[in-house]
């Protein structure tokens, strides 16, 4: 790898003689195929090389993140940030890659994390949770995480009281937290509490004294970009930028199927079958998985973004970023790249969102009259009610409803 990116025999030597070599010029290569640019590979091993020397490295000597910091901060004149995570950029680089290469080498101490209080009690519930009541891996990590928020504020307590309830709920309420956030986290501990009540972690009948914020059945409406709307973003993406033939394609599947991000971002080159034109969606929130027919747009889209702009790694996931570390889009960024795009396009609205063009998909389809239980086998829904959310949005059909003469029933 050294060869790769040094001209002069001398330059190659002194880094192939250097301590470690080989796992540096391993850590290298590895960063070369995620893309990294050639600048960014020379500032890599010109860091490995200074700490290997700076702290006379060897396979059996194991390094703190203090060495390696102040190390760091010798290098570049400047004493190193109390906080690791501050700093300047060039900072964050040179410390990311340092602590990296010396984890994957096994050379760093490891450090002992503080154990969060009742981490014990969170791993049960997490596994109840998940293989006795059968809730989603999101569901499960949502509720754990409202939980552990909850008891980090009483590391000391051996039992959960109302007192301790009431102090939390104040503070989230202080905190002003929305109507829903809170009826979120009222359920998780109220579902917690249950499963705490009969092994002695909390006072008996506390999972009463949560009280859920009312909020009306079917309150508010799905915020959905009109079709105009809809044809301005995709035309904002219509060019051949390795960036707009990704964002086409990511578009192109959240408007004509009305996948979630995470689906989109969990689709996997195997989930393509282009003899068949089909493509298989992988639903995180149920575990299950639909095939639908591949439309020839979104396959085009798709096609042109694998060929011409996806970048060559090993990994199987369609979507991946296209600067380095080329890793693949998580479920936050999908739905922030939708964001930005209609934002770009003058879309003001509160929540235009991924989730938002998954509205726009389901208006559609009550458009052109496609029953409810249709609609649901589309957006993957396995209860009737998450899928009634819609049907106040058919105007037309409300109206045939608002005509009906009842005078001869009342």
């Amino acid at each position: 790898m050294f060869e790769q990116l040094f001209k002069t025999e001398e330059t190659v030597w002194r880094y192939r003689n250097a301590p470690l070599a080989s796992s540096r010029a391993d850590y290298v290569e590895k960063c070369s195929g995620q893309g990294w640019s050639r600048s960014a590979l020379l500032t890599i091993v010109a860091t490995h090389l200074h700490l290997a020397r700076d702290l006379s490295l060897d396979p059996e000597r194991r390094v703190s993140l203090e060495e390696v910091q102040c190390a760091l901060g010798r290098w570049s004149g400047s004493p190193a940030p109390e906080n690791g995570n501050k700093g300047s950029r060039s900072w964050k680089t040179r410390r990311r890659h340092a602590v990296m290469w010396l984890e994957q080498a096994g050379l760093l101490e490891p450090e002992e994390a503080p154990v969060p209080p009742h981490a014990a009690w969170t791993d049960d519930f997490a596994h109840w949770l998940q293989h006795d009541c059968g809730r989603s891996v999101g569901t499960v990590r949502v509720y754990c995480g409202w939980v552990d928020r909850f008891l980090g504020q009483f590391p000391e307590a051996d039992v959960i009281t109302v007192a301790h309830l009431d102090s939390a709920l104040e503070r989230s309420a202080c905190k002003g937290l929305s109507r829903h956030t809170m009826r979120i986290f009222g359920t998780a501990l109220r579902t917690f509490f249950r499963y705490a009540d009969p092994r002695g972690w909390c006072e008996p009948g506390l999972a009463d004294a949560v009280l859920l914020p009312r909020i009306p059945t079917q309150a508010g409406l799905p915020s959905a970009p009109s079709p105009e709307e809809i044809e301005r973003l995709l035309a904002s993406v219509d060019g051949d930028q390795p960036a707009h033939l990704r964002d086409r394609a990511i578009l192109l599947l959240l408007q004509q199927y009305g996948l979630r991000a995470g689906e989109v971002s969990g689709l996997r080159l195997d989930d393509i079958d282009w003899d068949q034109s089909t493509l298989v969606v992988r639903r995180p929130k149920t575990g299950s998985h639909d095939r639908f027919p591949l439309t020839d747009t979104a396959g085009q889209a798709l096609a042109r973004y694998i060929s011409e702009a996806r970048p060559r790694r090993r990994c199987r996931e369609v979507f991946l970023k296209l600067t380095a570390p080329t890793t693949p889009l998580s479920a936050a960024t999908v739905s922030t790249l939708v964001y930005r795009r209609m934002r770009a396009i003058g879309v003001t609205r509160p929540r235009c969102g991924a989730h938002s063009l998954r509205h726009a998909f389901a208006r559609r389809l009550l458009s052109k009259g496609f029953a409810m239980h249709e609609i649901g086998d589309c957006l993957g829904h396995r209860s009737p009610d998450s899928t009634a959310y819609y049907a106040k949005v058919d105007l037309a059909a409300l109206r045939c409803v608002a005509d009906i003469d009842l005078e001869g029933l009342v």
